[in-house]
């Protein structure tokens, strides 16, 4: 039975705040979609027809996992409008104005993955364009850092005044305010579980994880191609703790034109895995094994955490998520899917130090 080693590690927080940061970028390749990808989606279908509410539970199951993105490029409108609501933080035409599209594909990756997601997103500022003459970047990005801490601040306290239970930032940046820290712990502190990208996601390369990636209260997340082996524009794994990968790499979706590559769009899918998992312990069948405790435990980081290792596999420091290796090969007549999967995640919960 895998789960969490007790001795790993996590930075601590005056760590975290004294850390000193480059300014180096992270690839988005744009690729031909490979096979493996398409297959990956299609075993992840597996698993999903295995958690889906029940008809029993179908109603009660509505808009019941919320998930907030807060990332810029976010398109105002969405094609799921009955459960995408926007908010947008941006200020000014100048600072929404963004070409890299990685917002609307974000949204289109979380109900990909879990389509029965309640999305609040929250629109933001772009990075500095790399355009830009020199001198004029460098005042504008001291101006963008300003309205970034900002921003991002305003849209976390957002994000929680609409009690969501997940946030998902699919980007970095490398410096950060003490108000933008303070506001990603007290999401962690009421239990909302947060997302970010390993690298700032764009161009280049980033050898150093940027925040809020880099908060030790926040789900890391690099990226693997459609066999799960890790993408090579991942930063080095952080030693002594669990440094969780997904597919990130050649994705294309049938609206899409190009498939894309980052670890915003890792960032994404495991938001989505996260949320699907969640909504499935609240369901009548598995909550009876899993227990109120138990989800109260699945809410937390600790808990997540477990849960994810259980469907992960170690490549070089890295634990890569397989989520389909949490369907059973050996379900017995007495045992369907869903009840060994159920105990396989009470069994992980009950394994952390925050469930009593």
């Amino acid at each position: 039975m895998l789960h969490l080693p007790r001795q790993l590690t996590v930075p601590t927080a005056q760590e975290e705040l004294s850390a000193v940061t480059n300014t180096s970028r992270t690839s988005t390749s744009q690729t031909k979609t490979s096979p493996a990808t398409t297959a990956w989606f299609s075993e992840l279908d597996k698993l999903n027809k295995i958690l889906k509410p029940r008809p029993e539970d179908t109603e009660s199951m509505q808009n019941l996992i919320k998930i907030a993105l807060i990332q810029a490029g976010i398109p105002q409108t969405h094609k799921q409008s009955n459960r995408f609501k926007f908010k947008d933080f941006t200020q000014s035409e100048n600072l929404s104005k963004d070409n890299t599209n990685h917002g609307g594909a974000s949204v289109d990756l979380i109900f990909e993955v879990f389509s029965r997601a309640d999305l609040y997103a929250a629109n933001i500022p772009h990075d500095v364009d790399p355009e830009m003459p020199n001198i004029i970047a460098k005042v504008w990005c001291l101006l963008k850092i300003f309205f970034c801490f900002v921003n991002r601040t305003w849209a976390i306290k957002w994000a929680l005044d609409c009690k969501v239970d997940i946030i998902a930032i699919p980007m970095g940046v490398h410096t950060i305010s003490p108000d933008l820290h303070d506001a990603v712990y007290e999401a962690a502190d009421k239990h909302v579980l947060i997302f970010a990208s390993a690298t700032t996601g764009q161009g280049g390369f980033d050898r150093q994880i940027p925040y809020p990636a880099r908060l030790r209260k926040v789900f890391c997340i690099f990226a693997t191609d459609g066999n799960g082996m890790i993408s090579n524009f991942n930063p080095p794994p952080r030693p002594s703790t669990l440094n969780f990968a997904i597919l990130g790499e050649s994705v294309k979706l049938p609206q899409w034109k190009e498939p894309i590559s980052g670890t915003f769009v890792s960032t994404a899918i495991a938001t989505g895995l996260c949320a699907a998992l969640l909504e499935f312990a609240h369901q009548r069948d598995p909550l009876a094994v899993i227990g109120k405790e138990g989800l109260r435990c699945m809410h937390s980081m600790e808990g997540m955490m477990n849960v994810f290792f259980l469907m992960s596999r170690r490549e070089n420091g890295y634990a890569c998520l397989v989520p389909w290796d949490l369907i059973p090969s050996d379900v017995t007549i007495i045992d369907t899917p869903r009840l060994t999967i159920s105990r396989e995640i009470s069994m992980a919960l009950r394994r952390t130090d925050s469930y009593r």
